[in-house]
């Protein structure tokens, strides 16, 4: 009895041994592959290459043992460890598959960006320049060369920052340029005229009351100067350039009537004049005489003279569509380049002024004459000039003299109001004399030509 009772209970403990081991907490459900390959060992691993993405094939692998033993030990951070290894295993040899590399497409795209930028730009402003490239017509461009310079621009080119328009002036063959078109940028041996000496003589001497509480006072002119060093011609043009040369608009407003036969022109490019060598100049400051000044007749006269000279859009009379016979200009930016500026703006002033008087057979009087004054300053320093023709039979060459230059920021400069002075008689004694002379001209003009 005994023996066959202890026989049903080793049996009830059998089966309650085998019903314990097939139970499990965890759900029976597959694992991911890569669950699966972080599970397993690594010499039992094969890759599958049937599809573009590598899955690994865990056929063959005692994974469920494997996986039991980790979920039973409730080791998650181990299970999660080896997963993202392999994980990143995965990416990394996935990765190397494809054509370029996340660096390279991003290169690609910026070089597509860059291209279609290129493709977009306005190449409006370069139009004139393109042509003008060199004074000398070289095959290089005048324009910086912001291709070395990509690397530092993170806009496209048509956002970037244009050029001055002093650039195309910064190369020194224009001296070599202007001797070729008849313009030289220094003295003729004779030099000007003694009456043309005593001009220039009074226009410097002459008083003028200068502005007061102004930046070129005593207590304030050290700090100015040091506060501009280094600014852009803006800057400049603001603060300095009304103390070296006064708009004479502002100044005809102010009720000086003898002025209102004048007009000026503010960095405004002189689309209707004929350039010297195909730049059209843009003074930052520059004054000539109004067209409403003239007589009609006189208008009539002049204008059918130079009829043939004329195209649609260009007169060799005028500089802006309101200016006729530039004579004075002023530029600002380092002297050298300044003065290449003023050379070419007063050049193209004088042509038609020397045009009228060889017409009526009076060359002679604007022989080495001053028919022309410049001005070339900067932060520091002011140059001025005086232009002339020299007659020679049929040939006419322009030339310059400096007649003043000074440096105001200098303590021991003794005439810092010298440029202002200059100005101001160049307005009220020559400009006014300068008018008529030629209205006298234009007066002996035939009335048909």
């Amino acid at each position: 009895m005994d023996t066959i009772m202890q026989q049903q209970q080793q049996q009830k403990n059998q089966q309650q041994g085998l019903a314990a081991q097939e139970y499990s907490p965890y759900p029976q459900r597959p694992l991911s592959p890569i669950t699966e390959e972080a599970n397993a060992p690594s010499s039992g691993r094969k890759r599958s290459r049937d599809s573009p993405i590598a899955v690994y094939d865990s056929s063959g692998d005692d994974r469920d043992s494997k996986r039991r033993q980790t979920f039973d030990s409730q080791d998650y951070a181990e299970a999660n460890a080896g997963s993202r290894a392999d994980f990143m295993e995965v990416s990394r040899e996935g990765a190397s598959t494809r054509d370029a590399s996340p660096r390279e497409s991003i290169e690609e795209e910026s070089r597509s960006i860059e291209a279609d930028g290129q493709e977009g730009t306005d190449d409006t402003y370069y139009e004139n320049s393109s042509d003008v490239q060199s004074p000398l017509e070289r095959d290089s461009s005048d324009s910086p060369n912001y291709e070395s310079d990509s690397d530092c621009y993170a806009l496209p080119k048509i956002m970037r920052p244009r050029e001055p328009k002093c650039a195309p002036y910064r190369d020194p063959s224009w001296s070599a340029a202007f001797k070729q078109a008849g313009t030289f940028m220094c003295e003729f041996p004779q030099g000007l005229t003694a009456e043309s000496e005593g001009l220039c003589r009074e226009l410097l001497e002459k008083e003028q009351e200068p502005p007061k509480n102004s930046l070129f006072d005593d207590d304030v002119i050290e700090r100015t100067c040091a506060r501009l060093a280094g600014k852009n011609e803006t800057s400049i043009f603001r603060d300095i350039t009304p103390l070296v040369a006064p708009s004479v608009e502002i100044l005809a407003t102010r009720g000086e009537e003898q002025l209102s036969i004048l007009c000026e022109s503010t960095n405004e490019v002189w689309t209707y004049s004929q350039p010297l060598l195909r730049l059209q100049p843009q003074p930052s400051y520059a004054v000539g005489f109004k067209a409403q000044a003239f007589t009609e007749e006189q208008f009539r006269k002049v204008t059918e003279f130079f009829e043939d000279k004329c195209t649609t859009e260009t007169s060799p009379l005028m500089g802006t569509s309101y200016m006729f016979f530039p004579c004075f200009s002023v530029e600002i930016g380092p002297l050298e380049i300044a003065q290449r500026q003023n050379t070419h703006n007063m050049t193209v002033g004088m042509r038609a002024v020397v045009d009228i008087f060889r017409a009526i057979n009076r060359e002679g009087e604007v022989h080495r004459q001053a028919l022309g004054f410049s001005i070339s300053h900067n932060a520091r320093q002011v140059q001025i000039v005086a232009h002339y023709p020299v007659i020679s039979g049929e040939a006419t060459q322009f030339y310059q003299q400096v007649i003043h230059s000074f440096d105001f920021a200098d303590p021991k400069c003794m005439d810092k109001w010298a440029g202002y002075r200059f100005t101001r008689n160049l307005y009220d004694v020559w400009m006014p004399a300068q008018f008529d002379w030629i209205r006298t001209a234009i007066n002996g003009l035939p009335a048909e030509w």
